[in-house]
């Protein structure tokens, strides 16, 4: 399981404005040492809830399907009546993934540029 972010995403996401420090992890590649983001890096950078005029309070949610694949996302949860049945809608479409750390990294940037996220 990939537990780090490649050269490039790493890259990426200092570019939009994540600060490099929040990196926990060096590695080196041909004499270069760059900062990389790890699972953990990243799961504490995300709102654990995002409040919503429309929605009211909006959920970090982490999963993983039966065949190994990797879903993050953010949720609201709706009441349906007296029968109490509850329908989840999410943030933004479903993308699994085989590695968690991708999941994580692609909904990062939704937060980013959502301006969930800001960085100064």
């Amino acid at each position: 399981m990939k537990q780090v972010l490649s050269k490039s995403q790493s890259r990426h996401l200092v570019k939009l404005g994540v600060p490099y420090q929040f990196a926990t992890q060096l590695i080196s590649d041909k004499n270069d040492l760059y900062p990389t983001f790890s699972v953990v890096d990243l799961i504490g950078l995300f709102p654990h809830i995002i409040r919503s005029s429309a929605h009211g309070k909006i959920y970090l949610t982490i999963e993983t399907y039966g065949d190994g694949r990797w879903v993050a996302n953010y949720n609201w949860y709706t009441h349906r009546g007296s029968s109490g049945l509850v329908q989840v809608s999410w943030a933004r479409p479903i993308t699994p993934y085989e590695n968690l750390i991708d999941a994580l990294y692609d909904l990062l940037i939704w937060c980013i540029e959502h301006k969930y996220l800001i960085f100064s």
